[in-house]
């Protein structure tokens, strides 16, 4: 008996079929203009400057740049970011990043850019070619642009990976250390995330201070008058290693010299022959011995002879069963001693740790009399017991809005999240490299120079832009 086709399924199928052909219809005639454009003459232009964007060869990928200006502007542009910006080839990089430069002043350029960091910051995917394109805007001297830039790196900050991206900035900016990119980091010094965000305003200072160039001592004298602790101390300690002047933290005296000195600066860094400096500015004939003293005496107080600049701090006390006795006693007569010199509007906080962590303060507090004398009553008790949580420590440390770690102990990690030194150093660098924080090291009897505990305080502090100081008593 022949059997009847189920009508369902042949319904079902007819419909399939007409829903297929639609959609190849559709596909076509969505097709037609780009495969119109693909062979206009602009198209083939297009593809043409693209396949050599990719070659292998240098010298074609430099002449598709060039052919670039040939190309409507919203073209060229993505064809520069896409394929240039994003090229794994250096040389493409940075001729494409010098193409997108000389439309900085573009205002329909500049409008494309702005949107596609805006889509970036949107879906949270800022990466290297997102900096690069926000180095091209700060170059802009067009007002619009400043402030549409301005605007996306305040909101950039308040976004995971934003602080991130904007220490790169800085670093990038100060890498290439040209003209226009000093002038950049100038620029960047002036939006309300440098003001606000301590981690940027260090990475700006600290990009300028690569080059010697009279661009950016003008930037960082003009800076250091605006700006205080820690930040304001790198700037006083550079200008006082390339000068030789004595004139720490005084920023009225530093735009005096530097404005008596500037000429000579610029004939130096900018001669002909280069003779006397370096690509990025840097002198290389011999300069006059630092006077570093004025510099340390003009911090507001020191720990075991560590200057305090910072306007945020963290103490952070070993109280180990091993720091018991004339060294736990010790410790805290200099602590309080540190505490009691902080000058008023600066924000501090205690942190003891053992075999667990436990913090004065739940926030920084003011160092106000009051909250001096409360600093006290909390150490003051504080005895010595259990293990050495080192890492824990400063993962509680790191956890606050501070400038500076003063991080005091008197043996080698024993317990806690992570007990092995190396691994120590490299995760707490890690976790710092968006934060910038000075982490100050003192050991408290850490054996000769060179012992492996010696060399874990010192190379905690070398990675994160702080002293270690050695105390043997």
């Amino acid at each position: 008996m022949r059997s009847v086709p189920d009508r369902r399924c042949t319904a079902r199928t007819c419909w399939l079929l007409a829903l297929a052909a639609g959609l190849r219809l559709s596909a076509a005639r969505g097709a037609a203009p780009y495969a119109a454009e693909a062979k206009s003459p602009a198209g083939r232009m297009r593809g043409t400057i693209l396949r050599q964007l990719k070659s292998s060869k240098p010298r074609v990928r430099a002449a598709a740049v060039a052919k670039v200006d040939d190309l409507p502007a919203a073209t060229a542009v993505k064809l520069l970011v896409e394929y240039g910006l994003a090229s794994p080839f250096t040389d493409l990089r940075h001729a494409s990043y010098a193409a997108l430069l000389a439309r900085a002043d573009d205002q329909d350029v500049c409008d494309m850019l702005l949107e596609r960091v805006k889509k970036s910051l949107s879906k949270q995917t800022a990466d290297e070619l997102t900096c690069g394109i926000l180095c091209v805007l700060l170059s802009s001297e067009l007002e619009p642009v400043r402030l549409g830039t301005g605007e996306l790196l305040d909101a950039a900050v308040r976004q995971p990976g934003g602080r991130a991206l904007l220490v790169t900035l800085a670093g990038e900016l100060g890498l290439e250390a040209d003209s226009t990119s000093l002038a950049s980091l100038w620029k960047l010094s002036k939006l309300t995330v440098f003001e606000q965000v301590f981690a940027v305003s260090r990475a700006v200072v600290r990009a300028l201070s690569r080059s010697e160039r009279p661009e950016a001592i003008d930037a960082l004298v003009e800076i250091l008058g605006r700006v205080d602790g820690e930040v304001k101390a790198d700037i006083a300690r550079y200008l006082t290693t390339i000068s030789g002047e004595p004139h720490a933290l005084d920023a009225a005296q530093w735009r005096s010299w530097w404005q008596t000195n500037r000429a000579t600066q610029a004939a130096s860094s900018t001669g002909a022959d280069h003779s006397t400096s370096d690509p990025a500015g840097r002198l290389l004939l011999p300069r006059p011995a630092p006077v570093y003293a004025p510099l340390y005496a003009a911090a507001p107080t020191k720990y075991y002879g560590l200057p305090i600049y910072a306007q945020r701090m963290m103490f952070v006390i070993d109280t180990s069963g091993s720091m018991s006795g004339l060294r736990l006693d010790a410790a805290k007569r200099e602590l309080l001693f540190a505490i009691a010199g902080l000058p008023p509007g600066v924000w501090f906080n205690v942190l003891v740790f053992n075999g667990g962590v436990a913090a004065w303060s739940d926030t920084l507090q003011v160092a106000s009399p009051e909250n001096k004398a409360l600093a006290a009553a909390f150490v003051l008790p504080q005895f010595a017991i259990g293990n050495t949580c080192t890492h824990d420590a400063l993962l509680a440390a790191m956890a606050f809005d501070v400038e500076a770690i003063y991080f005091l102990t008197d043996g080698q990690p024993c317990g806690g999240s992570l007990s092995d030194p190396t691994a120590i150093v490299a995760a707490i660098t890690m976790l710092n490299q968006d934060r910038l924080v000075s982490i100050n090291t003192l050991g408290i009897g850490t054996d000769l120079p060179g012992s492996a505990f010696d060399i874990f305080l010192f190379s905690l502090a070398a990675a994160n832009h702080g002293q270690y100081r050695r105390v043997d008593h």
